[in-house]
């Protein structure tokens, strides 16, 4: 009864295929089957990513970069500084927003921009599907938000931590960081839609296509725009902050309708880059 018990449950292929009958005593009974799209999605995504050699040793660069990264703000000597070390670190806070995002910038460029293409011809077992092509864009977004999402994170907590960051940087920082990281991964789908070539035979031959550089002119142009806005609505906030060691009422209001509009504005660009995609591909 037991190695019946464990050819059925770990082996049960060849116990199937090894019996002429099961004595009258077993029922067949249909498993109730509920495909989810973003779990198989997210399946095929993680099977194409690791399947291919070229993609996933990136991560070994991707890894000893963000060490070198982080090493620079740990020697940073601070105290020779001109200004004070806490005004020149909060500065250098700051402008670590941009290189966080030119960092997520150029990770999209790499590995979202080229997903779509790379499905191939099978790119038309999916138009075929009940899938829409908006909830499988969507669910493409999910997979690769989830890493870089933490990847910036640990980018901007880490710097902040090394910089000894106090007052409200630590959550401009971060709030403008991952809305610059949330954008561009939808306007890497977006334009790797509008020129999608399922024709490639590797995703790094796509870095240098139209598309790819438009993309990264475009992603870091309203990068720039944020980081411009950002430091308008956040500089009476941050200001008090480093001069008197206080919270300001009015900077605090200014700098949360500046964080949502800056979101508002970059949800907006996206999802025009994504819907463009999606009349690409319908067309």
């Amino acid at each position: 009864w037991g190695g019946e018990w464990l050819m059925e449950r770990f082996f049960a292929g060849g116990f199937s295929k090894a019996q002429e009958s099961f004595g009258g005593y077993h029922t067949f009974t249909q498993k109730p089957y509920h495909p989810s799209p973003l779990l198989r999605i997210f399946h095929k995504e993680a099977k194409l990513f690791l399947r291919d050699s070229s993609e996933w040793s990136q991560l070994f660069l991707v890894g000893a970069l963000i060490v070198v990264y982080l090493y620079n703000f740990k020697a940073l000597p601070l105290e020779r500084a001109f200004l004070a070390a806490d005004k020149i670190a909060n500065i250098i806070a700051f402008a670590n927003i941009g290189a966080a995002g030119f960092v997520a910038t150029s990770l999209a460029t790499r590995f979202v921009y080229p997903s779509i293409g790379a499905e191939g011809m099978a790119f038309a077992m999916i138009r075929s599907s009940p899938l829409t092509l908006q909830r499988y864009l969507g669910c493409k977004y999910l997979f690769y938000c989830i890493p870089f999402t933490l990847v910036i994170l640990f980018l901007i907590i880490t710097s902040n931590y090394l910089l000894q960051i106090t007052g409200p940087m630590w959550w401009v920082s971060i709030a403008m960081s991952l809305i610059i990281t949330w954008g561009a991964l939808a306007q890497a789908l977006g334009f790797g839609a509008m020129y999608a070539d399922f024709k490639i035979e590797s995703r790094a031959a796509v870095q240098g296509s139209f598309g790819a550089i438009l993309f990264l002119f475009c992603g870091l142009a309203a990068q720039l725009l944020i980081l411009v806005l950002g430091f308008m609505g956040n500089f009476r906030l941050l200001k008090a902050w480093l001069l008197w060691n206080q919270i300001d009422s009015l900077g605090v209001l200014l700098s949360c309708l500046t964080i949502a509009g800056l979101a508002a504005l970059t949800l907006f660009f996206s999802l025009w880059c994504v819907q463009r995609g999606i009349r690409t591909l319908e067309g």
